[in-house]
């Protein structure tokens, strides 16, 4: 089997993002899902994380948020599959001008389920300066 249905999950992530909708960002998870995040909550399921949607969108008022993807890699076996890469969140203004930016770290592990690949444990995370345990949010240049 080809990765072709993990990056469409990454391309779905992207559009609900972008689109603000909540219903489609919520659908690329099952409803079990284990999710890790990097911003202020251990743990969140399914309705937890919809919650997050919800109040993430509503904060980005009339700015937009582009998902950028960096060294997507992929793995799969069977009905599992494993995705790692690092994002760029991109807010912008109505005009498309960037107005801040940060990057994390995001593995996703999916499942095959009712002919779909759902994400069923999904974690990011941002390394941590030793100087003084801040997160460094932003990717560093590759050569």
């Amino acid at each position: 089997m080809t990765d072709q249905p993990l990056r469409q999950a990454l391309a779905a992530y992207q559009s609900a993002v972008l689109a603000k909708d909540v219903d489609a960002f919520v659908a690329i998870y099952a409803d079990d899902a284990q999710i890790f995040e990097l911003w202020g909550t251990w743990e969140h399921d399914i309705a937890s994380w919809r919650a997050m949607a919800q109040g993430w969108f509503a904060f980005l008022g009339e700015s937009r948020c582009v998902v950028e993807a960096h060294e997507v890699r992929t793995q799969v076996s069977g009905d599992m599959a494993l995705l790692t890469a690092s994002l760029t969140y991109r807010a912008v203004d109505a005009a498309g001008a960037a107005q801040r930016a940060l990057d994390n770290r995001l593995s996703w592990v999916l499942r095959q389920r009712g002919g779909r690949w759902r994400v069923v444990h999904e974690h990011t995370s941002a390394p941590l300066a030793h100087e003084d345990g801040k997160g460094i949010l932003r990717r560093p240049a590759r050569p």
